[in-house]
């Protein structure tokens, strides 16, 4: 979601590509229309000074359901300290994964400092709805959204700023 990748579904009627952000409705529900069946997934080739991030709390290193996740991916303007694209996705705070897109507003055309980069981390928190449950309560998602986040613009940032191969998140 937060690399823009998309979905191709055929079906007896023909084909259509839908955003990932589309597709996903809720838990265990899609886009699918009757007769339908996903092909394909498509991913944009990244631009040029961008990178991305991916992070996760779990209660153990094992397989298991995430408390929360956090993508980011993001493009730098040409002076190397300008946010000039980004796409934030959370995973695990909402009944389907969700873009903060007023975090995201947030961020372009902001230099990507500690004071800008919190306020996105609070942004995105509001944005959220997550639920208390045995892995986690509301309140520790909430908190977790902030610290994730912050800490995965810092790392794509790094790595757009670097000049190094961009990672997939």
């Amino acid at each position: 979601m937060a690399l823009g990748a998309r979905v191709s579904l055929a079906g007896s009627v023909g084909t259509r590509e839908i955003c990932l952000e589309e597709f996903i409705l809720g838990n265990r529900k899609t886009a699918l229309r009757p007769g339908e069946i996903l092909t394909r997934f498509v991913v944009p080739e990244p631009a040029p000074r961008s990178a991305s991030a991916y992070l996760w709390q779990g209660l153990r290193g094992a397989m298991e359901i995430d408390m929360l996740n956090v993508a980011v991916y993001l493009v730098l303007a040409p002076d190397l300290l300008t946010c000039e694209q980004v796409r934030i996705a959370l995973g695990a705070v909402a009944p389907a994964p969700l873009r903060v897109k007023k975090a995201e507003a947030h961020l372009i055309g902001s230099e990507l400092r500690d004071p800008v980069i919190k306020e996105a981390g609070r942004l995105a928190a509001a944005q959220s709805s997550p639920i208390s449950d045995i892995r986690a309560s509301a309140e520790y998602r909430r908190e977790a959204v902030q610290v994730l986040l912050r800490r995965a613009l810092k790392q794509a940032y790094e790595v757009a700023r670097s000049g190094e191969e961009v990672k997939a998140g």
